[in-house]
C-alpha cells in the first residue's frame, strides 16, 4: 500500500502526487488529462484520459489438436467466454474436423455476443461484438430468476394436472437460462478487471 500525504496549494486546492511507476506504466506525460470519479464510500477512481495501458489478457487461443473431443472443445469455449476473453481463436495444424466446427457453431449460437469474424481451414477467430454496458448484470439476473421461476412452476403444474404439453420447449428455456447465466458470470469477470467500466455503468462492484 502506498500512502500519500495531502498538500494544500494556493490556500484552496488539495494535491497529492501520483506514483511514478504507475504513471510510467500507463504512459502518462506532462499535461495529459486524468479523470477523477468519486466512488461510493468516499473513494476516488483515477482514469487516464487519452492514454491507456496496454491491454493484456483480452485474447486467448485454443489448440484443437490438444483437445480430446468436440465436447471438451465446447466446454473450453464456454470457459474462455465466462473468463471474459474478448477474442477467442481455435486453431489446428490440420484442417478443422466437422465435429470441431460443429462445437464452434454451437458455441456462437448459444453464447451472447460472440461472432465468427475470421475463418479458414485451420483457424477460426471469434470476437465479442456486444457492448457490455448496454445491459447491467442486475437486469440479466432478474430475467434469469423469472425464467427459472416459470420453469419450476410449469413442472409442478404439469405434474399436478398430468399435462405434459406444459413441458414442451423446456429444453430451449433451460438453454436460455444457461446463456443468461454465462453472460452474468462473464460480465462480473470483465467488470472486476476494469473498474473504470463498472464506474461508467454505475455498477457497485459488490
Amino acid at each position: 500500500m502506498d500512502i500519500r500525504r495531502v498538500q494544500v496549494t494556493g490556500g484552496s486546492s488539495f494535491m497529492i502526487t501520483l506514483p511514478k511507476e504507475w504513471a510510467e506504466s500507463v504512459g502518462l506525460k506532462k499535461n495529459d488529462p486524468v479523470m477523477v470519479v468519486p466512488q461510493p464510500g468516499g473513494g476516488l477512481l483515477l482514469s487516464v484520459g487519452g492514454v491507456q495501458a496496454p491491454s493484456e489478457g483480452d485474447d486467448t487461443e485454443i489448440d484443437a489438436d490438444r483437445v480430446p473431443d468436440s465436447v471438451a472443445l465446447y466446454r473450453q469455449l464456454i470457459g474462455a467466454y465466462i473468463a471474459g476473453f474478448r477474442t477467442i481463436t481455435v486453431h489446428s495444424a490440420f484442417p478443422l474436423r466437422g465435429s470441431m466446427l460443429e462445437s464452434v457453431s454451437r458455441f456462437t449460437q448459444t453464447s451472447i455476443g460472440m461472432e465468427i469474424v475470421e475463418e479458414d481451414e485451420n483457424r477460426i477467430v471469434m470476437k465479442d461484438l456486444m457492448d457490455i454496458t448496454e445491459v447491467v448484470p442486475q437486469k440479466n439476473i432478474r430475467r434469469e430468476h423469472l425464467l427459472v421461476k416459470r420453469m419450476v412452476s410449469d413442472v409442478f403444474q404439469a405434474a399436478s394436472d398430468m399435462d405434459t404439453e406444459r413441458l414442451e420447449g423446456m429444453a430451449d428455456r433451460d438453454t436460455e437460462v444457461d446463456r443468461i447465466h454465462w453472460m452474468v458470470q462473464r460480465q462480473s469477470r470483465i467488470l472486476l478487471k476494469d473498474i473504470g467500466l463498472s464506474a461508467g455503468m454505475g455498477v457497485d462492484l459488490r
